[in-house]
């Protein structure tokens, strides 16, 4: 698998507000800042980013890390056999649901 470029996993997300905007911070292992997703409401024509779209920015930017590990396994487990038995779906499923916001970062 080639190097990746990335700040690797896992993420953290936390929410606060600065001058009345939501803002959502992913932060990495060591409490470094590396992702902000701002609420950003309607101006000049040009549509905002609502609470819930800044939020679930921010749980997918956390789970980028994992889901690009998985999907690394998966091709590796796919080039090196016919039998893809050992692709746990539940894994999958467990990668998605942290992407859309449904389950805490473990």
């Amino acid at each position: 698998m080639s190097e990746t470029k990335f700040t690797p996993g896992p993420l953290e997300t936390d929410f606060f507000n600065v001058e009345d905007y939501g803002v959502y911070m992913v932060r990495d292992s060591l409490n470094q800042a590396v992702c902000q997703c701002f609420t950003q409401y309607p101006f000049a024509g040009k549509p905002g980013i609502s609470d819930d779209e800044a939020e679930g920015n921010a749980f997918l930017f956390r789970a980028a890390p994992e889901m690009y590990e998985e999907l690394a396994r998966i091709e590796d487990v796919l080039e090196d056999s016919e039998d893809c038995g050992e692709i746990s779906l539940d894994r999958i499923k467990t990668v998605l649901r942290k992407a859309r916001g449904e389950e805490e970062a473990k």
